[in-house]
């Protein structure tokens, strides 16, 4: 499974994390700690909480962890090993600057936990969650309260009821019992927040047949949505002969001021006749997105002659999307626009993103954007997957057709198969390169702390810091 670092400004905290001063929860031994009256706090900028230590304590009373000590100031906390308890104890963690949970979390039945940051950043990497034995408990982050739910009708239910409400997922959840859904489940716009908690909904199967409306785990959303995996995800949208607005694995549509950070999604995700933005993580998507990915199998079966656009992450993007990638293939059967990342940038700005799954049509496509509005911004971004069968002059490594320069983009002429980088022919900004050549360095105007490069990562190509696959 692949996971992210989850949370909006994650990248900029743990790129960096060496440099930092870190309070680390781990399996190392104690060091520059003092722990009194249940507070704990440095004694040097550099220092270790052992978890086996931490929860002895909470077996006892509540404790509070702070970065903040009379003659110490450290910068983050940083949980490297599993911790847990079982009793009603509660742990307060406060950080100066952020808090990166790297092992899972268990919160033992009614505890509550806080977590507080000075920047707001919450992270979680590799198999970081935090997980709650009872709903009861009491979850408060950078002082907003929210309410524990444990499945997709729970959350449902409760977003119906308040749609503006902060909710978190108390535990992963597998949703192979509830059936088929032949409607969003969550169908209720949603304008609150929802934390995932680094926990994944898996097995989710939507079946929805009717027109004119969006659909995903999320039908819109006008709100934030973070932290939160779909594995093997089966949605599909439109069946009907007028079809769906919007279809995405999370997210029908993203409306403007809505948020998707450190989110992820695997399996597959369609669209029948007449499907507008569909996209393996978001339709149609107007607000921001940040830090997640996409290894969904995309695809359309429609019939009619009607624009579809379809891509890995987004199906049109109107908004902003940074350090996020898409790996599962795109392919079509209709007319319209299709890239292996976005179907169209309408007219909004991505940076630092990639994509290496395959793109397949008859129409227009691009490796990483299928079309791109005249107010289209695409920076720092490559594409490396496999490009066939587009319509000639509207085709390319790249992107298939545009207006716009771009800034430090790059095809693979390998993996791609393409020559030029647009359907017009070689644009400005975007540079092709052999695998090769990818693989060789970061190439120029790629931001190191952004991205970073590993034999044994990503088949060794760029990827993102704090977002690998």
């Amino acid at each position: 499974m692949m996971r992210p670092v989850l949370g909006a400004l994650a990248l900029l905290v743990l790129s960096d994390v060496a440099g930092h001063a870190n309070l680390v929860i781990g399996s190392g031994a104690t060091q520059n700690m003092h722990c009194s009256g249940g507070v704990c706090a440095p004694i040097a900028r550099d220092a270790v909480l052992n978890v086996t230590d931490l929860a002895n304590m909470l077996a006892s009373q509540a404790v509070e962890v702070t970065t903040t000590g009379s003659n110490a100031q450290a910068s983050s906390i940083v949980i490297t090993a599993p911790l847990s308890w079982s009793n009603a104890n509660g742990l307060a963690l406060q950080a100066y600057q952020s808090i990166a949970i790297e092992a899972p979390v268990t919160v033992g039945s009614a505890a509550a936990l806080t977590l507080s940051t000075y920047d707001g950043t919450l992270s979680f990497r590799d198999k970081g969650s935090v997980t709650f034995q009872s709903l009861a408990s009491a979850l408060t982050i950078n002082n907003t309260a929210f309410t524990l739910v444990d499945s997709v009708t729970t959350l449902a239910n409760a977003i119906a009821s308040n749609p503006s409400g902060s909710y978190a997922l108390a535990n992963a959840y597998d949703a192979s019992g509830d059936g088929t859904y032949t409607r969003p489940p969550v169908g209720t716009v949603f304008s609150g927040l929802f934390e995932g908690l680094g926990n994944a909904i898996s097995s989710l199967t939507v079946n929805d047949p009717e027109a004119d409306r969006n659909v995903g785990l999320f039908a819109q959303v006008s709100g934030a949505v973070r932290d939160v995996g779909l594995v093997d995800v089966n949605v599909a949208g439109g069946s009907s002969k007028s079809g769906s607005e919007d279809v995405g694995t999370l997210i029908g549509l993203l409306d403007t001021g809505g948020t998707v950070s450190g989110s992820f999604a695997s399996g597959s995700v369609s669209a029948g006749s007449g499907g507008v933005s569909l996209g393996g993580l978001i339709g149609y998507s107007m607000g921001d997105v940040s830090l997640s990915h996409a290894n969904v199998q995309v695809s359309d079966n429609t019939t009619q002659k009607s624009d579809i656009f379809a891509g890995g992450l987004i199906g049109s993007s109107l908004g902003t999307v940074e350090r996020s990638f898409s790996a599962g293939p795109v392919a079509s059967t209709g007319e319209g626009w299709f890239g292996g990342f976005v179907g169209e940038n309408v007219e909004g700005t991505i940076s630092n993103c990639y994509e290496t799954g395959s793109v397949s049509s008859s129409s227009g496509e691009g490796g990483f954007a299928g079309a791109t509005g005249d107010d289209s911004v695409i920076a720092e971004s490559y594409a490396a997957g496999l490009v066939s069968g587009g319509a000639e002059g509207l085709t390319g490594g790249f992107v298939g057709q545009t207006q716009v320069a771009f800034s430090d983009d790059y095809w693979d002429v390998t993996t791609t198969k393409q020559n030029t980088g647009g359907g017009n022919g070689n644009v400005a900004g975007i540079t092709g390169l052999t695998s090769n050549e990818l693989r060789s360095g970061l190439p120029d105007g790629f931001t190191p702390g952004i991205w970073a490069q590993k034999r044994t990562l990503n088949k060794g190509f760029p990827y993102l810091i704090g977002n690998a696959p």
